[in-house]
This record gives C-alpha cells, sequence and structure tokens, in this order.
C-alpha cells in the first residue's frame, strides 16, 4: 500500500480558500477633484439650469462734487443648460454561492461596484474636459521652432484666454484672512511670502 504524501493528494486538498479578499488599490479620481458638484432636487427633472453673471465695468473714473450720479450699468447674465445622463452597471452571482456566505460576498461586490461607478464618473468628466480644452502654441519665443520657447507674449495670451472664457481660476476657491501688524522678515527673490501678499 503507498504512503500518501503531498505529492499524490487529490488538486482539492492542495488548495483552501482564503477567509478574506485581498486590497484592492483605490484609483486615483484626478478630475472629480476640480469639479464642482451639483445635487438634483427631487422631481426636479432631467436639466439643471445654471445662471452665471457677467462682470460689471469697473468705475475707475473719479467722482466730483457736482453730485450727479455717475452712469449706470444694466446687469447681464448667462445661462447654461446641463442635461442629465445616466450609467449603470451590475454583478450576477449564480446559485452556487452559499448561503451562509452570501453576505461577505454581497459587501465586496457591493464595494467594487461602487468604486466603479466613480471611475466612471472620474472617466466622463475626464473625456469632457480634454474635448472642450483648447490648446495655445506658443509663437512668442526667440527660437525659429514651432511652436516656440514661451516669451512673454505667450504668458499675456494664456492670461487673457483664460480671463475672457471665465475660466475658474485654483485661488479663488481659498478663502483670505486679515492679517494685521504682520511683517515679513526675509523676502528672497526666490519665494513669496504670502503673509506679505494678504497684508
Amino acid at each position: 500500500m503507498s504512503i500518501t504524501n503531498t505529492g499524490n493528494l487529490g488538486p482539492m486538498i492542495l488548495q483552501s480558500l482564503a477567509p478574506a479578499m485581498l486590497y484592492v488599490p483605490t484609483p486615483t479620481m484626478n478630475y472629480i477633484t476640480v469639479c464642482d458638484k451639483v445635487s438634483m432636487p427631487a422631481n426636479g427633472g432631467t436639466t439643471c439650469r445654471f445662471m452665471r453673471p457677467r462682470a460689471l465695468i469697473p468705475p475707475t473714473i473719479q467722482l466730483g462734487n457736482s453730485g450727479v450720479d455717475p452712469p449706470a450699468q444694466i446687469p447681464q447674465r448667462d445661462i447654461i443648460d446641463a442635461q442629465m445622463a445616466f450609467f449603470g452597471t451590475g454583478c450576477i452571482i449564480n446559485e452556487q454561492v452559499i448561503l451562509q456566505d452570501q453576505e461577505g460576498v454581497l459587501a465586496w461586490v457591493s464595494e467594487r461596484l461602487a468604486v466603479a461607478m466613480r471611475q466612471a464618473e472620474d472617466l466622463i468628466l475626464r473625456d469632457y474636459i480634454v474635448s472642450a480644452a483648447s490648446q495655445i502654441n506658443a509663437g512668442g519665443g526667440s527660437n525659429s521652432d514651432n511652436p516656440t520657447n514661451l516669451g512673454i507674449s505667450d504668458f499675456s495670451l494664456v492670461a487673457t484666454t483664460l480671463d475672457t472664457n471665465n475660466a475658474y481660476k485654483f485661488m479663488s476657491g481659498i478663502e483670505g484672512m486679515d492679517r494685521f501688524g504682520k511683517v515679513c522678515a526675509e523676502l528672497k527673490p526666490w519665494v513669496i511670502d504670502l503673509e506679505c501678499l494678504a497684508a
């Protein structure tokens, strides 16, 4: 009679199921971070209407002593409609899942579904941002390449393009605070002290 060892055992005995699932790294949502999320109210339809006020002309002319009112401006706004779109997916679990184990299986399947939906949202936003983004080639540099190296006119063109297209600036979302009596001890040419700028 042969001796039973690990070499002649059946494959069902040579393997066992780990008690827990291995960790899956959560993907980085790069494009959701810079987007503003808006929640639709219940029974609010499928179109969300946004209104953006137009900028007023800054009053740079000094008022005299005549008492005459300065010329008034008519406020205007732009209306932008956003149409909702629906996306979804699902999972099918066969009948081989044991009744005692279905809670754990459903738990990690639900977690994977949630991450997949967030990934889909991030990818859809990426495709939209890429399709709506414009490309500006540098042309004010000193070399003869096309595009050239960056020049002062290129920075001015980009800044003008951002301002005229109502682009959201990252620094405009940071709240400032009043700092009284603050004096910068040192301001090096390669370091900009934010307290100096805020004072």
